[in-house]
């Protein structure tokens, strides 16, 4: 029994450093995991234990922070991200292939562009689901997207933005 109020000890802990991490009030902590401020009041005290919902919002909430570490204090307190590529955003790693490139990314979707010249304004949001089934488009360098606009030697036409549930935006210059 002492080694779980020891555990629970700890627990607090970080959560109590989590709050001091991200700047906040216990109030402000409560209402942005969208629990009462009782709750964690009575959490800091040591009154109640840490239920499994306290620390699933707390992860969903704030998802930079390190399960292992928030629940049994193992590892950094923050995730490590692996960003492979520009397509990597959430900080999974992409698979390889057995040659050791990477894959391409899974599907590409564009909208005709416009011929005109003028400033670009982002036009209402295209957004519909990726279909996996389209031809993959071929892998892009960041360095040389870099490269290219810095030089200067071209226009942006379109931005797309590739939303993790499967949308997209495309934005056109006009």
């Amino acid at each position: 029994m002492e080694a779980m109020e020891r555990m629970q000890k700890e627990m607090i802990e970080r959560i109590a450093k989590i709050i001091a991490s991200e700047g906040l009030t216990q109030s402000e902590f409560a209402e942005s995991i969208c629990t009462g401020n009782a709750t964690i009041t009575h959490i800091l005290s040591g009154r109640n234990r840490v239920s499994l919902d306290v620390i699933t919002k707390i992860l969903t909430a704030y998802p930079k922070y390190n399960t292992d570490w928030l629940i049994q204090g193992k590892g950094e307190i923050y995730k490590q991200p692996v960003q492979t590529s520009i397509f990597d955003v959430l900080g999974e790693p992409q698979p390889e292939a057995e040659s050791g490139n990477q894959v391409e990314p899974s599907a590409s979707v564009t909208t005709p562009l416009s011929s005109d010249s003028e400033p670009a304004e982002p036009q209402q949001a295209n957004t519909q689901p990726i279909s996996q089934t389209q031809p993959q488009t071929p892998a892009i360098e960041p360095q040389k997207v870099v490269e290219r606009f810095a030089a200067g030697s071209s226009e942006i036409k379109q931005i797309v933005v590739l939303y993790t549930d499967g949308t997209f935006a495309a934005y056109n210059r006009q």
